[in-house]
């Protein structure tokens, strides 16, 4: 079900599942089914006094009740956590050390069901979807607020 909802944001939706099997994760565009705001890990590592994306699962899960995904650092960008949340919300997101995917651009999203750390660096659920809810933009906001009065608290 949560594939299926997933691949709706997809150019097409066969390709998205072909992109899936074959890859580990596919092309979206953000913007008409889900919203995509993206956090840098260091950012939420800070916010829940962590160093490691496996152990950001439960207080995620807990914090933020929706899907969302961790991608490896890479060539051109550092580690990140996206979150997907209503369509709306993320119209009026303003977060600063954040960025809101445009509905322009086209994400790389994990397939369902990833949910452990890829071993060809690609992108994996931290906390999985059901297609029904999704984050809702003001906890992220509490947690991205958080990352920035923890470090006065912790050294990590």
């Amino acid at each position: 079900m949560f594939g299926t909802w997933l691949s709706s944001a997809a150019p097409s939706k066969a390709q998205a599942h072909v992109q899936w099997y074959e890859s580990g994760a596919a092309w979206l565009r953000p913007g008409m089914v889900f919203s995509a705001v993206v956090v840098p890990a260091r950012l939420v590592h800070v916010a829940l006094r962590v160093r490691k994306p496996e152990e950001c699962v439960e207080p995620l899960a807990r914090l933020l009740a929706g899907p969302v995904f961790y991608s490896p650092p890479g060539a051109e960008h550092e580690s990140s956590y996206t979150a997907l949340l209503p369509v709306a919300e993320g119209r009026t997101w303003r977060e600063p050390q954040t960025r809101l995917c445009s509905g322009q651009a086209l994400l790389w999203v994990p397939a369902p069901g990833r949910y452990l750390p890829a071993t060809d660096g690609g992108p994996w659920w931290v906390v999985a979807g059901d297609g029904d809810s999704l984050c809702a933009a003001v906890d992220l906001a509490a947690l991205v607020l958080r990352s920035r009065t923890e470090p006065l608290r912790w050294s990590g």
